[in-house]
């Protein structure tokens, strides 16, 4: 995510969706909070919504991993 967030703000992009789990423990979360537009939306927990593109799997962590989904704006 913290390769996502420079990629961002590096390329001055305009907007985008960014959809990221929610570990508030990692260094790249607060990093990600100030660039966001509004407060992420929850996503709800789905089955499909971390599958591994390899095999179609669900993703080990997936009943862990709270999901966040946020626009931003881009640089102004």
């Amino acid at each position: 995510m913290g390769k996502v967030i420079n990629k961002i703000k590096t390329d001055r992009v305009e907007k985008a969706i960014v959809v990221f789990p929610t570990l508030r423990s990692q260094t790249w979360f607060s990093m990600l909070m100030t660039i966001l537009c509004d407060i992420p939306v929850r996503l709800p927990k789905h089955r499909d919504l971390l599958t591994m593109p390899h095999n179609g799997q669900e993703h080990p962590l997936a009943k862990k991993i709270i999901m966040g989904q946020q626009s931003y704006p881009g640089i102004t």
